[in-house]
């Protein structure tokens, strides 16, 4: 099988789609023949047959088999570089997978609305519409789809690390939450909210909320508003707001969090928590984020609505059944293995992509 990958990748580490992508097709390259098409000029490390976007590009300017694969993959959707390549892959009766990446949701489509009603009206629906299939990255994420389309349920994965977490915090329990910090995708406001609600609480028992996300210009509005909404609440000395954490640092931070945390109104397949429970750490999620079915089933955390009384309630929750953490922990690392392994994740993907040659 040739697949062809089509996407818009920066080499930014602190964006989501930016590092699963690639594994996705570091992942399929093991079993498929595979190429990159990156609509952005940036090289992507481990991936064999890499092509460069131009405005006059065609498919048939690539080297075979990739000038005409058995299938093409879109990463995300709005991208209007997408447009011209997935109407030549019609033209040429290719089938394509679109996997939205969580832009297709319900909730996503609310984000910049008038927009994307022009946008989708005059060139989007064409591609959607065109594609044999929507590859959702969990069942949440295909229950929230603003429209029915032909369609599978296919995830994200991930390796596990070397080391997880063996003790939990005795004098203070810490919840950390590391992503981006967009206050309404990810129900920041939501969280801090929750807080205030229990702050009585978690006060009495030494609990810690470390925020981390880039401190770039792109969410400064963000961060601002966050920081002055922590403010307002009387939360500075609880609700700590610091700069991005990667590699080595990342791994302090999360082998010293009690408690990962994330309250986001709308997810595809968050892989923040994911990673934080391959190392151990039990979660704190709202069903925004897509995990909570998995989570419960697993009992590896606290699971809640996206609203900030039920978050609160998840927090007091939390903070009074801290001598479970452990037992936790263990069903945690039990959920990835069994759910998100990559060498399962990838062929299951593959085997789905066969289904539309």
């Amino acid at each position: 099988m040739n697949i062809l990958h089509v996407a818009r990748i920066r080499n930014y580490s602190l964006s989501g789609a930016d590092v699963i992508v690639p594994e996705h097709i570091r992942e399929h390259q093991k079993v498929e023949s595979v190429a990159l098409l990156n609509v952005e000029k940036a090289i992507i490390s481990g991936i064999d047959n890499q092509f460069e976007y131009s405005e006059d590009f065609k498919l048939s300017s690539l080297k075979e088999p990739f000038n005409k694969p058995d299938i093409i993959v879109f990463h995300q959707v709005y991208f209007p570089k997408f447009l011209k390549i997935a109407k030549e892959a019609r033209k040429l009766n290719i089938p394509y997978i679109i996997v939205p990446h969580g832009s297709m949701t319900k909730e996503a489509q609310k984000v910049k609305r008038l927009k994307k009603i022009v946008g989708n009206l005059l060139y989007f629906n064409k591609f959607m519409n065109g594609a044999s299939a929507i590859q959702y990255l969990s069942e949440d994420e295909k229950n929230r789809a603003f429209k029915k389309f032909p369609c599978f349920v296919s995830t994200n994965g991930l390796n596990m690390p070397n080391e997880q977490k063996e003790e939990f915090n005795k004098d203070k329990l810490v919840f950390s939450y590391i992503g981006r910090y967009d206050m309404h995708i990810k129900g920041l406001d939501l969280l801090v909210e929750a807080v205030k609600q229990k702050e009585e609480l978690v006060r009495r028992n030494n609990c810690i909320f470390n925020l981390y996300g880039p401190h770039n210009d792109y969410y400064m509005g963000n961060i601002n508003s966050l920081k002055a909404l922590i403010e307002e609440k009387g939360l500075s000395d609880v609700v700590f707001v610091n700069g991005p954490v990667l590699g080595e640092e990342k791994k302090k931070v999360l082998l010293n969090t009690d408690i990962f945390i994330q309250c986001s109104r709308t997810e595809a397949m968050p892989m923040g928590i994911l990673e934080a429970m391959s190392y151990g750490i039990p979660c704190l999620i709202t069903k925004g984020t897509s995990l909570t079915g998995v989570l419960e089933k697993y009992n590896a955390g606290y699971a809640c609505e996206t609203t900030a009384d039920d978050i609160a309630n998840a927090i007091e929750k939390a903070v009074l059944e801290k001598h479970i953490l452990k037992e936790k922990s263990k069903n945690a690392i039990n959920l990835v293995k069994s759910e998100f392994l990559w060498e399962n994740v990838a062929k299951d993907a593959l085997d789905n992509y066969r289904k539309f040659i």
